[in-house]
């Protein structure tokens, strides 16, 4: 969900799918990238949140709500991190 190429494919894989069956907690910690020669793997590791969510306007809410918070927890988490800017908002 931190890198833009690897959550591009999650929404592709769990929103956009056409089945009514999907994985519906996008908490970043939710997802493995397997890097390998040929494509780099993602796999859902939360099996709870495989869930019957047939509606793709349920689905894109949920994303849009877990993209906001994973953003706002990584921000929080990297605050300290010597690449933020003294001046930065977070820091405060």
């Amino acid at each position: 969900m931190t890198v833009k190429k690897y959550r591009d494919k999650i929404y592709k894989e769990f929103v956009e799918r056409d089945s009514d069956w999907t994985f519906c907690d996008f908490k970043y910690d939710n997802f493995i990238v397997v890097n390998g020669i040929d494509k780099d793997k993602i796999y859902a590791i939360d099996f709870q949140s495989y869930n019957y969510l047939p509606s793709r306007k349920e689905r894109l809410d949920l994303w849009e709500e877990y993209l906001e918070t994973n953003n706002l927890v990584l921000e929080y988490i990297t605050r300290e991190l010597p690449f933020r800017k003294r001046n930065d908002k977070h820091n405060n």
